[in-house]
């Protein structure tokens, strides 16, 4: 849903973006593609997709994914790349200069998609799709604001790349076990996860401390996913430190101070774990589900002082996977159509205006280029 840097990576600037993912297994090299790679450009559509306000979204046709460009219209698309049928793009996300995607591809010849995963990138005009991490067992990443590098865990130890493949890692000390990197728009920082508590780093990988547990007197992994707000002030994640099986989402300062939950609605741990802050820092979205079990999924908005807490629609399917556009006036949702169909909504910031981009059988995961 974690140990040198390279002199490469010393000054950087712009917007992060983290998530979190099991993975293993398989990675081609940077050579040329071949029609034998998982991952092929495409570049086709119904017509050119440009300017601000693009939206990123995985594709569904004939059970084979693809990753398209669109508006907040839903047309025209098109066509980045396409995946062989053994494949799956699983939360993807924009550089924060827009100019190119990455995803992680879990991809194996015989379909078992739990054995092979591995990082990838492709220009956002469909070019160039190729592998920048080496196989690992567990994998989430982050973008360096500069579009330069991606920090990223493997086997839970954190590791810098280029977007050529060439990696160091971040840490002095190499100890596995951390994950969910986050890369603070500002440069200066990278959060991540450890067993006890939420860290935060230089971005030259010196003087880690704990911001979320200090005292460490929580249980393991109670703190977990950090998201940077825009300002690089605060970082929220979720935590289950009220109690086994409930979650809420919580909010820090970049320097430890002023931890604090920004809603009292306790939320079941089994749900997606995104967490989208507003452009101007002041809201957050995230998927809720509620107790008891058996209840929807919704996303909810909050202010990031814990006030004003509200559902950002009345639907009755499942919500998941928030993105806030670059205006702040839109999110985009994924959205339960049925029990084997999901959909891509985007919806107005009151929730009283919604679009259905859906066209396919299934559209999953959306993300607004920065």
């Amino acid at each position: 849903m974690r140990t040198s840097i390279t002199t490469a990576v010393k000054t950087v600037f712009g917007l992060a973006f983290s998530i979190m993912l099991i993975a293993g297994n398989a990675v081609a090299s940077r050579a040329a593609q071949s029609s034998t790679d998982p991952v092929q450009s495409c570049m086709t559509g119904q017509g050119q997709v440009n300017g601000n306000g693009r939206l990123a979204l995985i594709t569904v046709q004939n059970n084979q994914q693809s990753i398209y460009l669109t508006n907040t219209a839903g047309t025209p698309r098109a066509c980045i790349a396409t995946l062989a049928s053994t494949a799956q793009a699983q939360l993807p996300s924009w550089s924060p200069d827009g100019q190119y995607i990455a995803f992680v591809l879990a991809y194996s010849k015989d379909g078992g998609l739990s054995q092979a995963f591995t990082l990838y990138v492709v220009n956002a005009d469909g070019t160039n799709p190729h592998p920048v991490s080496t196989p690992v067992t567990g994998l989430s990443y982050s973008w360096s604001p500069d579009s330069h590098h991606i920090v990223y865990s493997q086997q839970g130890v954190l590791t810098v790349t280029d977007l050529n493949g060439g990696s160091a890692p971040l840490l002095s000390i190499r100890e596995a076990g951390d994950f969910s990197p986050a890369w603070s728009p500002d440069g200066n920082l990278i959060a991540y996860t450890r067993n006890d508590g939420l860290y935060v780093v230089n971005a030259d990988g010196t003087s880690a401390r704990n911001v979320s547990n200090a005292a460490h007197n929580l249980p393991d992994s109670a703190d977990q996913y950090p998201v940077w707000s825009p300002d690089s002030r605060h970082i929220a994640f979720r935590s289950t430190r009220d109690g086994a099986g409930v979650e809420q989402v919580y909010i820090v300062d970049a320097n430890g101070n002023n931890l604090a939950h920004v809603s009292d609605m306790k939320f079941r741990n089994d749900t997606d774990r995104t967490i989208a802050w507003s452009p101007n820092s002041s809201q957050l979205a995230f998927t809720s589900r509620a107790i008891p079990a058996g209840s929807n999924s919704y996303v909810l908005i909050v202010d990031a002082n814990g006030a004003n807490p509200h559902r950002l629609t009345k639907n009755n399917n499942n919500e998941t996977h928030p993105a806030w556009s670059k205006d702040g006036k839109w999110l985009a949702i994924q959205v339960a159509l049925s029990q084997t169909q999901q959909g891509v909504y985007v919806v107005d910031v009151t929730g009283s205006t919604q679009h259905n981009l859906t066209i396919n059988p299934s559209d999953l995961s959306p993300f607004w280029q920065p």
